[in-house]
């Protein structure tokens, strides 16, 4: 799973949503049905409060249809629907200079 794939949620365990500002644990009728858009992966997000010694969500996704309603999950409780088109970009570019070099110029996509 990447940033912009559309993902579909199978189990709620631990989700939290964030609807206009109010954040609160998810309930599976409230993910029934809908698509999502991954905004970012590995990141530490809110948790359930009664499994807060447990592990984290690592997803942050939002409704493809609703801009207002944000999922912050788990990835393996998610199937990818729709994989983005777009490479993901690298976490990291190494750029070797060369000794002595005296004009670099770096061109950024």
């Amino acid at each position: 799973m990447k940033i912009d794939d559309i993902i579909k949620v199978y189990d709620r365990s631990w989700s939290m949503i964030l609807i206009k500002g109010g954040l609160k644990p998810s309930t599976m009728q409230e993910l029934k049905g809908r698509h999502f858009r991954v905004l970012a992966t590995n990141g530490v997000y809110p948790i359930d409060k009664c499994c807060l010694d447990s592990t984290i969500n690592d997803t942050m996704a939002v409704d493809v249809n609703d801009p207002d309603f944000v999922l912050f999950t788990r990835e393996w409780f998610c199937g990818v629907a729709h994989p983005s088109l777009a490479p993901s970009p690298p976490d990291m570019v190494e750029v070797p200079i060369p000794r002595n070099a005296k004009r670099i110029v770096l061109i950024l996509p």
